[in-house]
């Protein structure tokens, strides 16, 4: 191969995983037996599903379904991305039935939501106020040359200082961040039937096709409403009958329990 061959051969290599280089540059070794090859290639094969279950996990947690909907921030592709998973889950625009699916939570369970945006609020906070600070300190400077002629350094390092503390602060965020989200997507998993029901739905759909197709046309309704979204929400279903039992006293008496209707003449 000529050398910018090589050179190219070396640039896609190193784009590689770690287990991935192994397998395609691992030396050839001698024939050996078909188990000791299905050995060798199952644990090339696991390492690789590993890897790519990894970056799975990163794509569900830290970025939207739909690459229209990404981020230029990392923090900000891991709040769209939990914004997002209702209606990737099961058809619910998360902004307009959030502050709905609110009031049919427990109310432990909002306690710990509450919880969780108060830390990654706390952390996003002291980040945008420490970046502020440092621009602040650095235009003071600036506007006041000749305070720096003995202090120049003290007002470098008070600069860098708060730069790092932004940054450290908002490296911190991200984790709580994604507590938060995983606390939200909890809430439309656990609760969404209960929201449904406070609707007027005392029915769950009984597939996951028809819940997704019934929230979206109750999220186009809250949205736009019925002149707006161009179709109308399906009428509201009754809840379901409670169920029916019996029992006789003393045991050995013998019960027939009968439904029907019964139509009488007069």
């Amino acid at each position: 191969a000529t050398p910018p061959e090589r050179a190219g051969v070396a640039e896609q290599l190193s784009k590689l995983s770690p287990a991935l280089r192994l397998a395609v540059t691992a030396p050839a070794s001698p024939p050996r037996g078909a188990e000791d090859v299905s050995e060798e290639w199952k644990k090339v094969s696991d390492r690789v599903l590993n890897e790519w279950n990894v970056v799975k996990r990163r794509l569900n947690t830290e970025f939207p379904g739909r690459a229209d909907l990404v981020l230029p921030t990392r923090l900000g592709n891991i709040i769209r991305s939990f914004e997002y998973y209702p209606d990737r889950e099961y058809g619910m625009d998360s902004i307009a039935l959030w502050p709905r699916l609110v009031a049919s939570i427990d109310k432990d369970y909002a306690v710990a939501v509450d919880d969780a945006k108060t830390s990654f609020d706390f952390m996003l906070n002291a980040s945008v106020l420490s970046g502020l600070m440092s621009v602040a300190i650095l235009v003071a400077g600036l506007l006041n040359p000749a305070a720096l002629v003995s202090g120049a350094r003290l007002w470098a390092v008070e600069v860098g200082l708060f730069l790092l503390l932004a940054y450290c602060f908002y490296r911190l965020s991200m984790p709580r961040a994604a507590a938060w989200g995983g606390m939200v997507k909890g809430a439309f998993d656990l609760y969404r039937n209960k929201l449904l029901e406070a609707l007027g739905y005392g029915r769950a759909p009984g597939t996951r096709k028809a819940e997704r197709a019934l929230w979206e046309a109750v999220s186009l309704q809250m949205l736009l409403g019925d002149s707006g979204s161009g179709q109308r929400a399906p009428d509201y279903s009754p809840p379901a009958p409670p169920p029916v039992s019996a029992c006789g006293s003393p045991a050995d008496v013998t019960l027939e329990l009968t439904r029907g209707f019964w139509r009488g003449q007069r």
